[in-house]
C-alpha cells in the first residue's frame, strides 16, 4: 500500500492542472482537467489564463469557434428552481442530452447570451458508447486528472478492469483506499519532488 500525504496530493494536482507549469495550448490545459468550468462566461477565460502560457482571449475563442477543438457544453447539474420559460427548458434539456452545444455568444466574450448549434453540425456525431464504457472512460479520465479517488462503485469497477492499480491511502484519512493507475504510480515521485505548496 502506498501512502500519499496532503502535500503530495497538492503537488500532483498542481502539476496535472498546469498550475505549477503552464500549458503551451489551451486545449492541453482543458484536457488536463477534463474540461474548464464556466459558471459564468468569463470564468472559463480566467481558468485558461491561469493555466496557459502567454494566454490571450483569442486563443480560447479560436479553439471554441474556429477550430472547434473545444466545445461549450451544458452540464446536468443545472437546478430547476424558479420560473423558466418553455424555450429555456427545452434548450437545457437538449443540451444536457448532448444534442445541442453553445456556439459563439451574441456580443463579446463576456456575453451570457449564446447562439446554439446541433452537436452534429458543430463537431460531428458523438461516439456511440454503451453506458458502461462511457462511465468507465469518464472515471478513468477523472482519476487521471484528479485522482486518486475514493474506491466507490464506479472507481472500483475501473480499478478492477485495469490490472496494476495499486491501492493507496492518505495517512490523515484512516480506512480510505484509493486506486492509482500504473502511470500515476510512476509519476508520483516526479510530481512530489517538484516544489509545490
Amino acid at each position: 500500500m502506498i501512502r500519499v500525504t496532503d502535500a503530495e496530493r497538492r503537488a500532483r494536482l498542481g502539476r496535472r492542472h498546469h498550475l505549477a507549469s503552464l500549458a503551451a495550448k489551451v486545449e492541453r490545459a482543458t484536457r488536463a482537467l477534463i474540461g474548464l468550468h464556466s459558471s459564468d462566461p468569463a470564468s472559463v477565460f480566467l481558468s485558461a489564463r491561469a493555466r496557459v502560457k502567454n494566454f490571450h482571449i483569442g486563443d480560447l475563442e479560436r479553439a471554441l469557434y474556429e477550430r472547434r477543438s473545444l466545445v461549450r457544453m451544458l452540464g446536468e447539474g443545472k437546478k430547476w428552481g424558479g420560473d423558466f420559460g418553455i424555450s429555456t427548458r427545452v434548450l437545457f434539456l437538449l443540451a444536457t442530452e448532448g444534442r445541442i452545444v453553445r456556439a459563439r455568444p451574441k456580443g463579446s466574450w463576456i456575453s451570457s447570451q449564446y447562439r446554439w448549434a446541433t452537436t452534429a453540425s458543430w463537431i460531428g456525431p458523438l461516439p456511440d458508447l454503451d453506458r458502461g464504457t462511457a462511465r468507465s472512460e469518464l472515471v478513468r479520465r477523472w482519476l487521471h486528472a484528479f485522482g486518486p479517488g475514493t474506491l466507490g462503485a464506479g472507481t472500483h469497477r475501473v480499478a478492477r478492469g485495469h490490472p496494476g492499480h495499486t491501492p493507496i491511502s492518505y495517512p490523515d484519512r484512516e480506512g480510505s483506499r484509493y486506486p492509482m493507475t500504473p502511470t500515476e504510480r510512476d509519476r508520483l515521485h516526479a510530481d512530489v519532488s517538484h516544489r509545490w505548496s
